[in-house]
């Protein structure tokens, strides 16, 4: 591509040198075709306008503030590629790169310049943009199709920028636009800042004066809260042009600029704490649902959207290898992907909806979903009581979202999972209560006022057919113990309070909606990990303070940890617990009486699934992985797993995870014995926890494997009928081949 200089004498870059592109003509049956790219490079800095002006002098100085530096041709890969083989829809294509140097994402315009330290300034990314338009008009008014891209900030920019090209060219002309990794999400940082739209916000007093930015139907509705248009998530809603949504779920890029954390800088989140984990959860949660937005807005557009540590793909190798295919197996890379999406005129969506690392770099399988998935937000109330307290001592809280139809006297109760304190002895227990209240399991300060889960919280009655209009109650876990034990008086940790209040939090919370639960037509009490535990030890409470014509039933989602020593021959476990309990159930029984009973002085032994059976009346479907990975991970320490295959175990380590297989196993046929009402979803796949993930309907997580059902599936008709229904894998890992998760060969040489 041959570098050109714009044409239009106001077209700047920040230094005053004149704005520029590099072009290359297309060819042959595409001549008729353009592709326009933004080039991306960040965002000018600052929280106040002295700020912002030194960031744009300091910038001046590079290529992204002046087109001195440029050189006179450019070679670039991916989608610039002049191959046909790697590149087969735009190898031919007129090719326009816009050189991105205004600093505020190609909009803005101030006609004098600003002089900083005896330099003068030039705000004009909307005259840069424009002026290439002006040069190409003709070509483009007669063009057969029209592409808009760009990368990074310059994917913002193709979100400002796409419905103003549509108005401007005939309707004859194809209009699209495929904005790459440009979603940088409107959220609060791990500190609970929000510098990026300080940033726009306040260069906006500066380059938006003068001139409107693009997209004057956003500013409208936005008129006092501006920032916002320079958001994907809020343009959505005013933009008609098809779009190609590429975006990775995990980009970490926006982990380190918009989050404030570099757990993921290695591209992996194995350094990340819990804080920075649950952030990033969130942070992919919200981008997912930004993209089905898009793609409910317009059944035109299309998407590919990969669960991969990765920032821009378009003009990288990435875009035609064939290990980075989204959704994998089965699906596309995304230079195909493209290319059926902009010669078919239709919805061509490849999606990952499973969590980082199951398809990392393309190593590891995932499910197929043909529905667009959305996530769906439940709102943040706090629990009455004002005795309820976290360990930070901030209110206990849950999220709710009310049910509607047929579903608004049905509860679904879901605890949250997330772990215990962990320690040899009551200095160490204290300690690690301490770490944990400075995170969302340990506090409700850091916790969003709307939250957004999928799975069994979908509203979309298509993939979540029966709970879809239920109420929906997730109670937040911030106690550490598993929501039991209480201590009156806070326990002192270098001058810090801590407070124990599981116990009193989980029973406050049932007096908040105890007449309503009391009227209630059917009642589900579940929860996941240490959240399923806690079924497993409340549930026949839970039912005592029930009057017998509500149908209560309990879904314990992963809550099987079967006893005995690590991988190692360590026991830290049969140790931890029994000095929980010393801590916090000397001023209140643990909830379990009836086992409490057969285990005087031993309580804690009750503090297991596999003891509670046999004190447990209510029916209970039990949802659980053979081969759990909080069972091989964290309980039996074994690490050979973290890639979601056991190809890489020893032998020592296959047989030791067998074992807990038969253990998990025989667990689930005695509390199938013990009631015959009793249900089970048993799938011999590496997982922990089902119910509030996307492989709650994946259509080829099935149990068992060849003729059994989704998870979906099997658990609506048990709720329904409550009679026993047994979905179980009696094939070891990995010969479910639905969800066995088996590693590229090639890439594992």
């Amino acid at each position: 591509m041959e570098l050109r200089k714009i044409k239009n004498p106001e077209a700047l870059c920040l230094d005053g040198s004149k704005g520029s592109y590099y072009y290359r003509e297309g060819s042959g049956s595409n001549s008729n075709k353009y592709f326009l790219y933004f080039e991306g490079g960040g965002f000018l800095k600052g929280f106040e306008r002295g700020e912002i002006i030194t960031s744009a002098y300091e910038r001046s100085f590079t290529i992204f503030g002046s087109s001195l530096l440029l050189p006179k041709t450019l070679n670039l890969p991916g989608v610039f590629s002049t191959d046909p083989a790697l590149n087969p829809e735009f190898y031919n294509w007129n090719i326009i790169h816009m050189n991105y140097c205004d600093g505020t994402a190609f909009q803005g315009y101030v006609q004098e310049p600003v002089t900083h330290l005896l330099k003068k300034l030039h705000f004009r990314g909307e005259s840069n943009f424009k002026g290439v338009l002006e040069e190409f008009i003709q070509q483009l008014q007669n063009a057969d199709t029209v592409v808009l891209s760009g990368a990074s900030s310059g994917g913002l920019s193709t979100y400002y920028w796409i419905q103003y090209l549509r108005d401007l060219l005939p309707e004859s002309v194809k209009v699209l636009g495929a904005p790459d990794s440009g979603i940088a999400l409107d959220i609060e940082a791990l500190d609970g800042t929000t510098d990026y739209r300080t940033y726009i916000t306040e260069a906006a007093k500066i380059v938006n004066v003068e001139r409107q930015p693009p997209n004057q139907a956003c500013y409208q509705r936005y008129k006092s809260d501006p920032w916002k248009c320079s958001y994907a998530e809020y343009l959505v809603d005013f933009i008609t042009a098809p779009i190609f949504v590429v975006q990775s779920n995990y980009d970490k890029q926006y982990f380190s600029t918009l989050l404030k954390t570099d757990c993921a800088s290695d591209s992996t989140l194995k350094k990340c704490n819990s804080a920075e984990l649950a952030i990033i959860s969130k942070y992919v949660q919200k981008t997912r649902f930004v993209i089905d937005r898009f793609l409910i807005k317009n059944k035109q557009s299309g998407s590919f959207a990969i669960s991969c540590m990765e920032h821009c793909f378009l003009q990288r190798q990435v875009y035609h290898s064939d290990q980075w295919i989204s959704p994998y197996p089965e699906g596309l890379t995304l230079a195909k992907s493209i290319e059926l999406w902009v010669t078919s005129g239709q919805a061509q969506v490849n999606r990952d909806y499973l969590d980082w690392p199951e398809n990392e770099s393309g190593m590891t399988s995932f499910f197929i979903l043909s529905l667009f998935i959305v996530v769906y937000s439940l709102d943040l109330r706090f629990i009455q009581n004002k005795d309820a307290l976290c360990l930070d001592g901030s209110p206990a809280s849950y999220y709710i979202r009310e049910g509607f139809e047929s579903g608004a006297n049905k509860y679904f109760i879901h605890l949250q999972g997330g772990a215990y304190i962990e320690g040899l002895n009551r200095d160490q227990l204290i300690k690690s209560a301490y770490e944990r209240s400075l995170t969302y399991l340990g506090s409700s300060k850091p916790l969003s006022p709307t939250y957004r889960y999928g799975g069994i919280f979908s509203e979309d009655r298509t993939i979540n057919p029966y709970f879809y209009n239920w109420n929906v109650i997730n109670l937040n876990y911030c106690d550490g113990t598993g929501f039991q034990g209480h201590i009156t008086q806070a326990v002192d940790y270098n001058g810090v309070k801590l407070y124990f209040r599981g116990d009193i939090i989980y029973k406050s919370f049932l007096q908040d909606f105890i007449q309503k639960l009391s009227k209630a037509d059917k009642v589900v009490l579940s929860g996941c990990s240490a959240g399923a535990v806690a079924v497993y030890y409340w549930i026949e409470y839970t039912k005592s303070l029930l009057p017998p014509s509500v149908d209560f039933v309990g879904a314990p989602d992963s809550g099987i940890f079967p006893q005995g020593p690590a991988f190692d021959g360590s026991d830290d476990y049969s140790i931890s617990i029994p000095e929980t309990f010393k801590l916090v159930n000397a001023e209140v029984e643990f909830p379990a009486t009836a086992c409490n009973k057969h285990y005087p002085g031993q309580e804690y032994k009750c503090f297991n699934a596999g003891v509670l059976v046999d004190y447990i009346t209510v029916p209970i479907y039990a949802i659980q992985s053979f081969y759990d990975t909080a069972i091989i991970q964290l309980s039996g320490k074994i690490q050979c797993a973290n890639d979601n295959t056991l190809t890489r175990c020893s032998q020592a380590e296959k047989d030791y995870i067998e074992q807990k297989h038969r253990e998990v196993d025989f667990i689930l046929t005695r509390y199938k014995v013990k009631n015959n009402k009793t249900g089970t979803f048993g799938i011999s796949c590496l997982q922990h926890c089902f119910l509030i993930r996307d492989s709650y309907y994946a259509p080829n997580w099935v149990s068992p494997y060849g003729n059994g059902q989704t998870l979906v599936q099997a658990f609506a008709s048990w709720v329904q009928n409550t009679k026993q229904q047994v979905n179980e894998d009696t094939v070891y890992w990995p010969d479910n081949k639905g969800c066995s998760n088996v590693r590229n060969n090639f890439l594992e040489q």
